[in-house]
């Protein structure tokens, strides 16, 4: 996608998933979906299919903007015919016709500011908190090769010659 064409696009994945109540999940199949297209730069079944499970009548958007019966739509898909560029500008023509602004409007219920107060503080909580995972994350990253040296090794052959020792202490003792 180019970059001036992504927040639109998200504004009407994001307004047809609120109007579907498909919530992040459906975001998240719909942009996976929409990005599958998109790579392969023509329309195919398969992604058809998945916004259709979703409630999206796909193939009819298809057949209703390009003038042709559904079934000369699946006859074009198969052969490559129509262009990702195609359906995504027909996605967002019946997405704005259809949900408007919905996702927009939503955030600003109580629920909707609920979750917009939950992910801001997440993603707050996970920027302030990033010193602290880098660190984690290299001091394990250090412990793990560490684990692999002969320095290791040599550390667990002194360990269990120590254990053996007073293992041998305790029995004589005893």
């Amino acid at each position: 996608f180019a970059a001036r064409d992504v927040v639109p696009l998200l504004e009407d994945v994001g307004s047809v998933s609120a109007g579907l109540g498909a919530g992040a999940v459906g975001i998240d199949r719909m942009t996976l979906a929409l990005g599958q297209m998109a790579a392969k730069g023509r329309v195919q079944t398969q992604e058809l299919m998945q916004l259709t499970e979703l409630g999206i009548p796909a193939f009819k958007l298809l057949a209703d903007a390009l003038g042709i019966t559904t079934g000369e739509v699946q006859e074009l898909v198969t052969a490559g015919e129509i262009s990702s560029d195609v359906f995504l500008r027909i996605f967002q023509e019946w997405s704005r016709a259809n949900f408007g602004d919905m996702m927009a409007q939503q955030a600003k219920t109580g629920q909707g500011a609920l979750s917009t107060i939950t992910d801001v503080f997440q993603i707050a909580i996970s920027r302030g908190l990033r010193p602290f995972y880098d660190a984690i994350r290299d001091g394990a990253v250090r412990f793990s090769e560490f684990l692999q040296t002969d320095r290791f090794e040599a550390w667990v052959t002194t360990l269990s010659t120590l254990s053996q020792s007073v293992v041998n202490a305790i029995m004589s003792i005893l």
